[in-house]
């Protein structure tokens, strides 16, 4: 039996703009109305999400390493070691997010950080290395 989980096309996308800090392919993955909800706050629309981009993503250097995935309740949640220019106190060391993904044709509709383990988390998928780029863009195995 295979587990391993097909990431869909826009998390595959989201990563790969992320790792080659590339705000105009970062934007085009998310939905006009999209949401992301990160540290308490919500980011409402493409606007929103691009200042949320260049103050806490891009702008803090983030780097994800995904670990882990799975599909539940209609959602992807990724699974990735994070790191960048942030406060660590009071971090777990190596730092854990659940990315929880929503997709509604073809685009992130919604983002939800959480820390990893709030909710049940995926790590136990197989490891990956974040530099792995896949063959096929809109989509790759975890």
């Amino acid at each position: 039996m295979n587990n391993e989980l097909q990431i869909p096309g826009p998390i595959v996308d989201f990563l790969e703009a992320i790792d080659e800090r590339d705000t105009d392919a970062f934007l085009a993955v998310f939905a006009e109305n999209a949401a992301i909800t990160d540290e308490g706050h919500e980011y409402h629309g493409l606007r929103a999400i691009k200042e949320w981009n260049s103050e806490k993503n891009m702008g803090a250097d983030i780097t994800l390493s995904p670990v882990g995935a799975v599909e539940r309740g209609g959602k992807t949640i990724l699974t990735a070691e994070v790191d960048g220019i942030f406060d660590r106190t009071g971090l777990p060391d190596p730092f854990l997010m659940d990315l929880y993904f929503t997709i509604d044709e073809n685009l992130i509709t919604a983002l939800e950080y959480r820390l990893a383990g709030e909710t049940s988390s995926c790590v136990s998928a197989p490891q990956t290395s974040k530099s792995a780029k896949p063959t096929d863009r809109k989509s790759t195995r975890l």
